[in-house]
Parts: structure tokens; C-alpha cells; sequence
């Protein structure tokens, strides 16, 4: 299956919540690792056009910037991010302002423009802050390490690099592919402080990886660097090091560059450091950072005061003095950019308490109004069996009465005709003809008690 397949198969599914991550990971994957997939570039528009319309164009011209990116041509892919980031703000698509800041802060990074690509990555957190979403904060907060390591803010990279950490450690599951980058930024930190038991620490990390990490070979063989280079052994670092920088079209071919240059100086080659530095300041590399050329004229400058080549030394010490100003500025707007992103994590933090006070001021007033309903149920089922009392009891005073009466006048009266009629039949000899008068009668009176005495028990249960 080609890429246009596999971003067809995404699109088409229904209720992906990770639609749109899925579709910017099959992009990168398939334009940036690697050219073998640009053939496609065409189909993969198409396949846009038909099956995402809204964010067709965003997606293509991200795609090109992609390539470019690749191809280290850093301005034409900063010019295409900057087109794509208007579309999507254009359509609000907050998702992919997410993923174009980020971009966007990658290429001004390879520019050498640390004061812009950290402008971005605020741009980034904002959009993550809107999302709502800690993983793409994560995510950001591991990016803007990467500004604050290369301007030598160790401290503040850290904290960066603490915070990302953090999130993984809650989430270990989530993208095996940021912890492992944490892992790298830290390496980074710790080699640049000269903290070599913390850099062994990150080391093993990194060396017992999955091999299916990307350019994971590449890590190693860095970080097997430098543990050498702290250790002091400059030749067997030499070698590792030279294995990097044979790809030049490799992620961190400058940084791996400036190592070399500075270890053939170490090893007291500085012929060799001298045509390392001459070949990154000749202008056929984009990144034109302060903080790297200010290290590059400074060690020409100490190969040439070697050299007793005292006019090569102050012209490149003069270049180092121009940079070094130029560095410090930058510094002072880093500054102040650190203080906005912090501003803003705390105004994205309150107003993220903000919005779990009113979920809880909700819940809490449907508790109540729960409780008051509770209470009202309570209370009429309490009114309810206090009138179904009285009723009672009326009823019962009711019932009284007519069983006084219906013993008074009903039951009594039919027994006082039959204790009437056995009081004859005491007194008097009475003949065949009135015995059988007196017993009609007598029957008649049971009759008649009898049906009174149902009368009253139909009143007892209660079906009269």
C-alpha cells in the first residue's frame, strides 16, 4: 500500500478522534524522513481534494514545506509554513496551527533565528492551550528546550525537558517517540555541562531502545562520542564522529560538525579543525545563528594566534566580537520571550482552573438542587402520611359512631325481640299454633340480628 492508499484508508474512517494526528504523522513520515515517497506528492493531493476538502490546501502546501525542509532549504520551507499558517487561521483550524507553529519554529531553528522559532513555539502552546490537549503541550515544551539548549539556557532547558518528562511518566504509553527525544535533549544538556555521570545515565537509556527508533544508530554513535570526548580520548571520538558527519543532509549535521572541528583542535590537528570551520562559515549552510559563528570565529581566532598569525587572529576575533554582540541581544529578546511563555502557561493554567471551577460550581448546584428536590420529596411524602393519618383517624371516629349506633339501635333491637319472645314462651303454656308463630318470629329476629352483625363486620373491614 503507497502513501496515497494509507492517507485514503485514514480519511475514509468514521468517528477517528485521531483522524487528523494520524494523517500530519503519515505526511511527515512519508515526505520527510525519506524522498522515496515524493513521487506520490501529486496522487497524495488529489486524494486531499476528493476526501478532505476543507483542509486540502493547508495539507498540500505543508507537504512541499516538508520536502523543502528536508532538502535544507530552510527560507523556501519557513515561506510555505507561513502560507499554510494563514490558511488554517484563515479556516480555524486549530489542530494544524498546532502542527505548522511547530514546523514553522523547526525551520527558523535551522535558520540560526532562535528569537523567531521561540516566538512560534508560543504560538504552538497557545494553539495547544486551546486544544486543551497536555500531550501537545509536552510536545511543545520538548521543542522549546531545544532553543534554550542551543543558546546555552541549560537551566531553563531542563525545566522544559522535567515538564515533558513528567507528562510521560503519566502516560508512558503515549508516543514512545517524545520520551526517546526527551532522552536526547537531556543527553545534549548533560554533555554541554560537562555532567558526565548524568550523560552515562541517558546513554544506557538511549542504548537500550527499540532498533525500530528513527536514526536511532545515528544517537549511539553520538552519544558514544561523547562519553569519549568527556573522557578526553580525542582520537577514538575522531572516528565516531567522522561516521556522523558523512551524511550531509543528516539532522544536526552543523552541531556534529563544530564537534569534529573542535576535537581535531583537541588533538592538536588544528589544519583540519581550520577546514571544517572554513567550510560552515563559506555560506553554503542556512543557519546563520550568532551563538554557532560566534564559537566558530573564536576557535579560528586561537588557531591563528597558534599559527603566530596575529593579523588572522584579530580580524576573526573582531568577527567573533560582532557576533558575540549580536548573541547578547538575542539573549535579552530570549529573555523576554521566556517571560511571555511562562505569562501565557500561567494565564492557560488559571483559565483551565477556570473552566473546572464553573464544572464544579455546576455539579456542586445540581447537588443541591438534588438535595433540595431529596428534601421536597421527603417533605411531601411526610405531609402525605400525616394527612393519610388524620384521614384515619376520622375515619376511624366516623366508623365508631356508626358502630355505636348500629350496636344501639340494629343489634340490640333484634336481641330484645328475642329475649322478649323467650320470656312468653317462660310464662305461658302456648299450644302447637303459637309455638310455631313464636318460632317464625324468633327465626325472623335471628334473620334480622344476623344481618345486622354483618353490617357491623362489613364497618370493621372496612367494605361497608
Amino acid at each position: 500500500m503507497n502513501s496515497a492508499d494509507s492517507l485514503k484508508s485514514i480519511l475514509v474512517q468514521k468517528n477517528n478522534s485521531l483522524q487528523k494526528e494520524d494523517v500530519v504523522t503519515l505526511l511527515k513520515r512519508a515526505f520527510f524522513a525519506s524522498s522515496v515517497n515524493d513521487k506520490y506528492q501529486n496522487q497524495l493531493a488529489d486524494t486531499l481534494n476528493k476526501y478532505d476538502k476543507v483542509n486540502s490546501t493547508t495539507l498540500n502546501t505543508f507537504i512541499s514545506a516538508l520536502i523543502k525542509r528536508r532538502q535544507q532549504r530552510f527560507k523556501e520551507a519557513h515561506d510555505l509554513l507561513l502560507k499554510a499558517i494563514y490558511i488554517a487561521e484563515k479556516n480555524k483550524q486549530t489542530y494544524y496551527l498546532y502542527v505548522l507553529y511547530n514546523q514553522l519554529a523547526y525551520a527558523q531553528t535551522d535558520m540560526g533565528d532562535a528569537i523567531a522559532a521561540l516566538f512560534s513555539y508560543r504560538q504552538a502552546k497557545r494553539q495547544a492551550g486551546i486544544l486543551n490537549n497536555e500531550y501537545y503541550q509536552a510536545v511543545v515544551s520538548l521543542n522549546i528546550s531545544d532553543v534554550y539548549t542551543n543558546v546555552q539556557f541549560y537551566a531553563q532547558a531542563l525545566v522544559y525537558l522535567n515538564e515533558a518528562q513528567a507528562y510521560c511518566s503519566k502516560h508512558p504509553d503515549r508516543d514512545l517517540s517524545l520520551i526517546h527525544n526527551i532522552y536526547l535533549n537531556k543527553g545534549e544538556v548533560f554533555f554541554k555541562q560537562k555532567r558526565a555521570d548524568s550523560l552515562d545515565f541517558y546513554t544506557d537509556k538511549i542504548n537500550n531502545e527499540s532498533d525500530w527508533i528513527v536514526d536511532i544508530g545515528r544517537s549511539r554513535t553520538r552519544f558514544a562520542a561523547y562519553q569519549l570526548l568527556l573522557k578526553r580520548n580525542y582520537p577514538a571520538a575522531i572516528t565516531l564522529i567522522k561516521k556522523l558527519v558523512k551524511d550531509t543532509l543528516a539532522y544536526a549535521y552543523d552541531a556534529d560538525c563544530w564537534n569534529l572541528a573542535e576535537t581535531y583542535f583537541n588533538n592538536h590537528q588544528p589544519d583540519s579543525a581550520k577546514l571544517i570551520l572554513q567550510s560552515l562559515l563559506a555560506g553554503n549552510r542556512q543557519n546563520e545563528a550568532p551563538e554557532l559563528q560566534y564559537k566558530y570565529y573564536q576557535l579560528l581566532a586561537t588557531i591563528a594566534e597558534q599559527a603566530n598569525d596575529y593579523h588572522e587572529a584579530s580580524l576573526n576575533s573582531r568577527l567573533a566580537l560582532k557576533q558575540a554582540e549580536k548573541f547578547a541581544h538575542n539573549l535579552v529578546q530570549l529573555g523576554d520571550l521566556s517571560s511571555q511563555i511562562r505569562l501565557d502557561q500561567i494565564e492557560s493554567s488559571y483559565q483551565a482552573d477556570k473552566l473546572a471551577y464553573k464544572r464544579e460550581r455546576i455539579l456542586l448546584m445540581m447537588a443541591i438542587a438534588l438535595s433540595v428536590l431529596v428534601v421536597v420529596i421527603i417533605g411531601m411524602f411526610y405531609y402525605n402520611t400525616k394527612q393519610k393519618r388524620h384521614y384515619e383517624q376520622l375515619l376511624y371516629a366516623s366508623k365508631k359512631k356508626t358502630l355505636a349506633y348500629m350496636n344501639s339501635h340494629e343489634v340490640r333491637r333484634h336481641l330484645s325481640n328475642i329475649l322478649g319472645l323467650c320470656a312468653l314462651l317462660e310464662e305461658e303454656n302456648l299450644d302447637q299454633e303459637e309455638l310455631a308463630t313464636f318460632n317464625k318470629y324468633m327465626l325472623e329476629s335471628a334473620r334480622q340480628m344476623d344481618e345486622s352483625l354483618k353490617s357491623v363486620e362489613q364497618e370493621l373491614s372496612g367494605d361497608g
